[in-house]
């Protein structure tokens, strides 16, 4: 595999990144990276990889030293997964969940005052 075909694989997955999971980032570089946070362990751990494959590509020696069975099967994983996901399917989540943590610290405040009133008496 050569290096321009490991960089246009690359590109694909940041732009299904970029497009799914709502991930910015100025290059392929910085998109892999941040988006590594929103996979899930096995598809972060392919990106990582991938990325990996991808700085090595500018060294011809380590070049030709690359498993391509392993890089494509990372591609695929990934391409795979992030087909699989709706765009902005990930941002009502955000809201839920602070919306419950909210409730949840309302009621044991609530709980802990009605004690604190129930032990001084005044209930």
């Amino acid at each position: 595999m050569n290096g321009a075909t490991l960089h246009q694989m690359g590109q694909k997955v940041a732009e299904l990144m970029k497009e799914r999971l709502r991930v910015k980032g100025a290059t392929v570089d910085d998109v892999l990276r941040r988006g590594a946070a929103r996979l899930s362990r096995r598809e972060r751990r392919e990106a990582e990889y991938l990325l990996h494959q991808m700085r090595m590509a500018g060294n011809p020696k380590l070049l030709a030293r690359m498993n391509d069975a392993k890089l494509i099967a990372a591609y695929d994983t990934l391409m795979e997964y992030l087909t699989g996901v709706a765009p902005g399917a990930r941002r009502g989540g955000g809201f839920i969940g602070i919306a419950g943590t909210i409730l949840r610290t309302l009621i044991v405040v609530g709980v802990l005052l009605a004690g604190f009133l129930y032990w001084r008496g005044h209930l």
